[in-house]
């Protein structure tokens, strides 16, 4: 998995050279954020649901099918038409 996150990270680099520095630091301020807010998250539904890690499991899927489509949104380049 290790491997993977970081080919994604070079690849997306590559796609865009000359905002290297600006990509790397965005990327690093919401990976960290990710991270604080799944913590959170699957802390308090802990907490809240008397330790039903099916519901933690269920929200964290339901979480990463969201994330798709704002991936999908944000990286899609602006001055290309939508085939």
């Amino acid at each position: 998995m290790a491997m993977i996150i970081v080919g994604l990270q070079s690849l997306a680099l590559e796609q865009v050279p000359e905002f290297r520095g600006s990509m790397m630091s965005i990327s690093n301020s919401l990976e960290n954020t990710g991270g604080i807010l799944a913590v959170i998250i699957g802390g308090l539904l802990l907490n809240l649901y008397n330790n039903n890690f099916h519901l933690l499991m269920t929200v964290f899927g339901v979480m990463g099918i969201v994330a798709v489509p704002l991936l999908l949104l944000f990286a899609r380049d602006p001055t290309r038409p939508i085939q």
